[in-house]
């Protein structure tokens, strides 16, 4: 009976971690508009600087990008809308991601969040910019917070 009790908790336990992982998908919340797909694996990340950009006319874009990921961002009003994006990398068997943008006027700020979730143990990677459409900023005042969290469920 003992032996019994331990394999039922033992996939009550497994079960419990994997629910995460199989109902999850990409989502995206708060101020951002869309997201845009982007082709990325290697010709994509910035050509210099840390992880997070800012895109605010296609000029930023020839200074940070490749000229197929500028191509497609071609006809985008830069006047009503920026760019901003985050690269990660997901390694997992299956790999999700959250996208938030949160403006606060009051301190100028703009916070964006990618929450990567890995799931499993896996390869391949999955690469992203996270590149998505925002509101303009409204002027040069105003900051940009980039924040990537990792979360990582190995069943």
């Amino acid at each position: 009976m003992k032996y019994i009790q331990i394999i039922i908790c033992f996939f009550l336990f497994l079960s419990a971690c994997t629910t995460p992982c199989t109902s999850q998908k990409d989502e995206i919340k708060g101020d951002i508009i869309k997201l845009l797909d982007i082709p990325c694996p290697f010709f994509g990340k910035p050509k210099k600087g840390n992880n997070g950009f800012i895109i605010q006319d296609y000029k930023d874009c020839k200074n940070k990008f490749s000229d197929k990921v500028c191509s497609s961002l071609q006809g985008t009003n830069f006047r009503k809308y920026s760019i901003l994006g985050s690269f990660t990398l997901g390694s997992g068997c299956r790999t999700f991601y959250r996208r938030q943008l949160k403006i606060n006027h009051y301190n100028k700020k703009y916070i964006y969040t990618v929450s990567v979730f890995e799931c499993g143990g896996c390869l391949p990677a999955r690469f992203s910019l996270n590149m998505v459409l925002v509101p303009a900023l409204p002027d040069q005042t105003y900051e940009v917070e980039f924040k990537n969290i990792y979360y990582n469920t190995f069943f």
